[in-house]
């Protein structure tokens, strides 16, 4: 799930030495002392996975700025690569008895499966005072509540399905963005004849491909369907006719070759990285490629969005945005709730907020920090994206039992790596799930 999470962590991966995480985190103190042995500030530790800059770099001035404003408050940064973080880094600190007092998160089912596990501390009464409530965007609290109650700080949304196009491409082959399917694999099919790769994915860690599938088949099958299957609602299976036939376009891709070759044993930036240098046309990610095209994309480079096009005879809404927000949690049962909420108090302010959008490229959640001043030109597309759908559709990684719908996105690998059909992946994946219903 090559995302942002918190303040725009992008999901390019180096992978930490366990030996690494676990000197790290052993570590970790609550308390500093002055020569006389008496504390002299208290320690919060703040687990993220920001690693890379410009996020990293702003996210350390935001941490200064606080300490400078708090000198009776230091914050102990746990930086973890993203994979790790999202697989073992973050359990890891709970489970072996050095849980952080903040840390990252993405919204919706994590947030509920950490308040279940007594990790997540409650801040909807927070959220209240001073109408701290009132700076966010107000679709973000889906993402942050969880039995009517909110555990989660905002401070990004990501849209995690976006369709990126190469507009000197398109240009020098007579394209425009499309309104609709049919007219989509027109396109696919131009540029594969002009000797273009029309779509690239890296799909070695699995989400880019099963959420951009995800959303497709959510506009074939309509949201409920959707919804169903992936909680794996008594009666609902995988080897539907609405997800046959959702993952089956996907399958007419593959066998009509419009994506790159080998693309499961090409990781997400590697993918990235491609598109920038023009060796495909179409690259379908999240908002997070916005900041990698400022660092790394060829001087003259421009690039564009549109959103996943209508399916003519879709049952979902084909207004649809595949989105979730992520930010930041508090642990349950730490000494130091009240320093913790002040330091989200801060992270989340506009100031700081208008920051991140101008430096990071952040889809901020803070409602006043993007502006045409403050924001790059694509998030502003995004934005407008945000603003004309009419349905939120969440993503298979993060949105629900990641055990459960692992079969699934290996199924969705098999199917747009040409190794099985539509039919064949998802009865695949209803034997491997029959387990775990």
């Amino acid at each position: 799930m090559n995302r942002r999470i918190a303040v725009g962590a992008s999901r390019a991966v180096h992978f930490m030495p366990a030996l690494a995480l676990v000197a790290f985190t052993a570590c970790g103190g609550r308390g500093e002392h002055d020569a006389t042995g008496e504390p002299s500030r208290i320690v919060l530790v703040m687990a993220h996975s920001t690693t890379g800059d410009p996020e990293k770099a702003e996210l350390d001035r935001t941490v200064a700025e606080f300490e400078a404003l708090h000198p009776d408050i230091a914050i102990k940064q746990n930086a973890i690569e993203t994979n790790i973080y999202e697989t073992i880094g973050l359990k890891s600190l709970f489970s072996g008895g050095t849980p952080p007092d903040v840390y990252s998160q993405w919204g919706k089912y994590l947030v509920g499966q950490y308040q279940e596990a007594g990790y997540a501390a409650d801040l909807t009464d927070e959220l209240e005072k001073d109408s701290w409530k009132d700076r966010f965007d107000p679709s973000v609290w889906t993402s942050a509540t969880y039995k009517g109650r909110i555990y989660l700080i905002p401070t990004s949304i990501d849209l995690t399905s976006v369709i990126w196009y190469n507009k000197k491409i398109f240009e020098q082959n007579g394209l425009e963005p499309p309104t609709t399917w049919t007219e989509f694999m027109t396109i696919c099919d131009t540029l594969k004849n002009n000797g273009i790769v029309p779509v690239c994915f890296g799909n070695r860690p699995l989400w880019p491909a099963a959420n951009w599938a995800a959303h497709l088949i959510s506009r074939v099958a309509g949201e409920q369907l959707y919804d169903d299957v992936l909680s794996m609602k008594p009666g609902t299976r995988f080897a539907n006719d609405a997800f046959i036939k959702g993952l089956g376009m996907i399958e007419a891709m593959a066998r009509s070759g419009y994506f790159n070759p080998g693309l499961n044993g090409v990781s997400d930036m590697e993918a990235i990285m491609l598109f920038f240098q023009g060796r495909a046309a179409i690259h379908p990610i999240g908002g997070w490629i916005i900041n990698h095209a400022k660092k790394a994309a060829p001087e003259g480079f421009e690039y564009d969005a549109f959103k996943m096009p209508a399916i003519e005879d879709g049952a979902g809404d084909q207004t649809s945005i595949l989105r979730l927000a992520s930010g930041y949690m508090v642990y349950r049962d730490t000494r130091y709730f009240d320093e913790a909420v002040e330091f989200l108090r801060y992270l989340t302010s506009v100031d700081v907020a208008k920051r991140f959008v101008s430096r990071c490229g952040t889809f901020s959640s803070v409602q006043s920090a993007i502006t045409e001043e403050t924001a790059d030109p694509h998030l502003l597309t995004l934005v407008s994206m945000h603003r004309s759908a009419h349905t939120v559709v969440t993503a298979p990684d993060v949105g629900y039992d990641r055990a459960k719908v692992l079969p699934f996105m290996d199924a969705v690998s098999l199917v747009i790596g040409g190794q099985k059909s539509a039919r064949e992946a998802l009865e695949q994946c209803d034997r491997a799930v029959a387990a775990l219903r």
